[in-house]
């Protein structure tokens, strides 16, 4: 065989090599992109999860403490012409919920009883003109 059918052939040999380890490292990595894949839904599903569960304890917790959703007007009169009336909830505690701590600190059932509300968190949401609006968060 020619010096040139020597070169060809390995040449050749050199080519297949790269492609197997090509073909192995390529493999290698779709299964890594499948593990990734797996994870990454199994993740995705437990957020999701975890989403619907805290909703459910935010509705029962709303339901022990008689939160009720009430409709506040977002602009005042002079702007309700302009088509940009937007309304939104708000929670509150119910009239009943706050008899109900008002009464049990009058009450001679437990006479220890004060109703305290703990300020968890302020933010300003507004500014028009003087007015200055605020969210609240409470804990009672």
């Amino acid at each position: 065989m020619s010096s040139e059918g020597s070169r060809e052939i390995e040449g050749a040999r050199k080519r297949l090599a790269a492609a197997n380890s090509q073909a192995t490292a390529s493999s290698t990595n779709l299964e890594t992109i499948k593990q990734l894949l797996a994870h990454a839904q199994s993740m995705s599903d437990a957020a999701e999860k975890e989403k619907k569960d805290a909703l459910t304890a935010l509705k029962d917790a709303e339901k022990r403490w008689e939160v009720i959703d009430i409709d506040m007007d977002d602009i005042d009169a002079s702007k309700k012409d302009s088509g940009s009336n937007k309304q939104r909830k708000v929670p509150a505690l119910t009239p009943n919920a706050i008899s109900k701590m008002y009464s049990m600190s009058m009450s001679s059932e437990d006479s220890s009883f004060t109703p305290i509300l703990q300020v968890i968190h302020v933010k300003k949401i507004s500014k028009e003109g003087d007015e200055e609006r605020f969210k609240v968060s409470l804990r009672f």
